[in-house]
């Protein structure tokens, strides 16, 4: 008889701990205690399919089978002893305890800003950051026509004006039809420099576009010329404890098909996309070091605080004037800044898969203004029932986010560390705190 729960410690120490001697308890969450992530889930579903012959289905992705390593000795049991899986209608949404006994009245307004105020603070900063300590004499933006580079662009020019601001346009094969339209929008209407390089033949030369068909073949068989694609998330407003992607493809027939990724096509489509962000980026500092000039980075307070972004690639940036503001505070900025309708009304998008992909979709499971809700609320400690009327979601949905939330977080710590030193170096010191910018 197989000893389930042998194999599963030997697996999780081996392959997440690096064979350290170290006590798992049987009923702890794995998740809590940092041994695995999102991505490590992936590794440990891979591995149990592999190893005992079985087919985890989307459904029973829940912590229930899988977050501690009594849970998934019960799921192998049930599994290998042909036990049905569970109805696609149960759900499992964890408590979330507040910390807050009695609160005042929510209202989305806490989220509206004085934009002059807080234009004139960035602007300040922005040229504070460029004296000291960066010492460079201008900054470049890549712009994409969405709303935080072009924000961050206006916000730029504010600050040191448009002879010293230099905007990047860069799209790609792949890239929306009206990208290099309205960057070239925004450029005009600040009246600022740009420079469009299409880095189509780049991506080329490293071999993205056929390492990316050759990834999706292999969920998507019959994937080929004429067929677009694109990678959505799980559902986590559902309440699953585990986020998993699917690959979507549209034939040229206009057939749809979906699949979930497995490990290794997942991790295989994320690293070679991630050639896009990179390939921009070193572009970036191409320019910024011939000019002497700093790069800006665009994520807002979502993006920022959820790492949704490339590291060393959109995540690059010598300051971010935004991430500290969430998606509706930039919005309401855009307006302030006069920036063209056309740019204001674009739907959020990550403008990197062949099929049309909105933010939504790929990474948050909700639309930006619900998304800024629950973020604050999970900031400032607010239960989720003073949330969910205001974001369009269930007292459950709001929980499941919150869970998500500490998930993202968790998961995305790695893309915020600088490198690593073994020892310290103390001659060095990099520490320059925020000053006059709210938390």
């Amino acid at each position: 008889m197989i000893d389930y729960e042998a194999e599963i410690r030997k697996f999780l120490t081996d392959q997440f701990l690096f064979g350290e001697n170290r006590a798992l308890e049987r009923d702890v969450s794995l998740f809590e205690q940092g041994i695995v992530d999102s991505t490590g889930i992936l590794e440990l579903i891979n591995y149990i399919e592999e190893r005992f012959g079985i087919k985890v289905q989307d459904i029973e992705l829940l912590p229930e089978n899988l977050d501690t390593i009594g849970n998934i000795c019960a799921f192998l049991e049930r599994k290998l002893s042909w036990w049905p899986p569970p109805a696609s209608g149960e759900r499992f949404c964890p408590l979330i305890r507040s910390a807050m006994a009695k609160q005042e009245p929510f209202s989305p307004e806490v989220l509206r800003i004085d934009c002059g105020r807080a234009c004139d603070e960035i602007a300040t900063r922005i040229r504070a950051l460029l004296k000291e300590p960066l010492h460079r004499r201008g900054l470049i933006v890549g712009i994409s026509g969405g709303i935080d580079s072009s924000v961050t662009a206006a916000l730029c020019v504010e600050a040191i004006g448009r002879e010293r601001t230099l905007g990047l346009q860069m799209p790609e094969r792949h890239s929306a039809d009206d990208t290099l339209a309205l960057s070239t929008l925004l450029a005009d209407s600040l009246r600022m420099p740009r420079i469009a390089i299409d880095i189509t033949a780049v991506l080329e030369a490293v071999g993205y576009y056929e390492k990316y068909d050759q990834a999706v073949r292999s969920a998507i068989p019959a994937y080929g010329s004429g067929w677009r694609s694109k990678i959505v998330t799980s559902d986590a407003t559902i309440g699953r404890g585990f986020t998993y992607f699917s690959i979507v493809t549209t034939s040229p027939l206009g057939e749809t098909l979906t699949q979930r990724l497995e490990l290794k096509a997942y991790l295989e489509v994320v690293a070679c996309t991630n050639f896009k962000q990179r390939i921009r980026k070193m572009f970036e500092y191409y320019h910024a070091d011939r000019k002497n000039y700093a790069v800006a980075g665009t994520p807002n307070r979502l993006e920022y605080d959820q790492g949704f972004f490339v590291k060393l690639g959109d995540g690059a940036a010598d300051l971010k004037p935004i991430a500290h503001l969430y998606k509706s505070q930039v919005y309401q900025l855009a307006r302030y800044l006069g920036l063209p309708e056309a740019i204001v009304q674009r739907p959020p998008t990550t403008d990197t898969y062949s099929l049309p992909q909105g933010q939504d979709e790929f990474y948050f499971s909700i639309p930006y203004e619900s998304m800024d809700l629950c973020l604050y609320g999970k900031n400032h400690g607010l239960d989720p029932e003073a949330i969910a009327p205001h974001s369009g979601l269930s007292v459950d949905q709001v929980k499941a986010i919150y869970l998500d939330i500490d998930r993202k977080r968790a998961t995305t710590k790695y893309l915020h560390l600088p490198p690593l030193l073994v020892s310290d170096v103390p001659e060095i010191v990099h520490d320059v705190p925020p000053k006059g910018l709210p938390n």
